[in-house]
């Protein structure tokens, strides 16, 4: 189950996505597999200490350690009881300050067209 979906940063053209997402109760599967991760994760990060590990390797393992580490992070963000919604609200009202009211219009003026008497 998921509890934070962070459905109110969709676009208004996009709302009716909303639908597709339900709230459930936390499934009793995901501590189980969050640790399995961790201890492969840690596997990794063991592996890629190992002084006779060569740097091709540790270059590989460090970018899928990397990835591993991230969705554990996201499958915490995800279920954990918090407002994650508050790390980006800064972002959408500075994107509202920035953003003209309407774009800019091109008119036949300010068009280039090079001469053909040439």
């Amino acid at each position: 189950g998921v509890r934070n979906l962070s459905e109110q940063f969709l676009p208004a053209h996009l709302s009716y996505m909303q639908s597709f997402f339900r709230r459930r109760a936390g499934n009793w599967l995901l501590p189980f597999v969050l640790a399995g991760a961790g201890f492969v994760l840690a596997l990794m990060v063991n592996q890629v200490l190992q002084p006779d590990t060569s740097t091709a390797t540790v270059v590989g393992i460090t970018l899928v350690a990397t990835m591993l580490a991230l969705a554990i992070v996201e499958h915490l963000l995800l279920v954990l009881p918090f407002d994650t919604t508050a790390l980006w609200r800064w972002a959408l009202r500075e994107a509202g300050k920035h953003r003209p009211a309407q774009p800019p219009q091109v008119t036949e003026q300010a068009v280039f067209l090079p001469s053909e008497s040439r």
